[in-house]
């Protein structure tokens, strides 16, 4: 799906100075999806009136999603291991974190940053919430010589990275990566 076209359209997220999967799931199932065809993504936070499709046909190609929800079912009761297992059973999942400047320089490797930005304070093992500015999906894990990572597909295209894609360290909740991933059914 775009993510285009939920950056720039987006009624329910702040574009890229957001990025809260939750809101992400709203927007599919209130305004739907187009695909990635449709609306390739233009690093960039333009105008949703300004969005070009590529095709008239595209705009009008929307799937919706239902039941969006956070991993875990409430915020805050994400982890690394209803993630993993939130993938095997159905699939990717939109996570959230607090990307540094030093992720626009990554091209390889398991990616490891600060922690995010917080609010509040954790209670009853509720997490605080913690502030994100860039919203990705997750797409598998994996080990590379004794280290955890997850897959994940970003949106800055196919020269950015690994082909698109970046490892960042997992079980850690690096820069907030395992706090708030969401997941939603397509209706297509």
């Amino acid at each position: 799906m775009s993510g285009q076209d939920v950056l720039s359209c987006s009624r329910t997220n702040q574009g890229c100075e957001g990025g809260y999967p939750f809101l992400v799931g709203k927007h599919a199932a209130e305004y739907g999806l187009v695909p990635e065809a449709c609306a390739p993504y233009k690093a960039s936070d333009i105008d949703c009136d300004s969005l070009q499709f590529t095709s008239q046909k595209c705009a009008n190609r929307r799937y919706y999603a239902k039941h969006y929800r956070y991993v875990g079912g409430y915020y805050g009761a994400c982890n690394e291991l209803l993630m993993m297992k939130e993938i095997m059973r159905n699939g990717p999942v939109i996570v959230a974190f607090q990307a540094p400047s030093s992720l626009f320089y990554y091209n390889g490797g398991i990616f490891t940053g600060p922690p995010p930005k917080h609010e509040g304070k954790t209670e009853h093992g509720v997490r605080y919430w913690e502030q994100t500015n860039h919203a990705v999906v997750a797409m598998g894990w994996g080990e590379e010589n004794g280290h955890k990572y997850w897959i994940i597909k970003n949106t800055w295209g196919p020269h950015w990275g690994e082909k698109g894609y970046f490892r960042i360290q997992r079980g850690t909740d690096e820069c907030g990566v395992e706090s708030m991933a969401t997941t939603f059914d397509v209706v297509v």
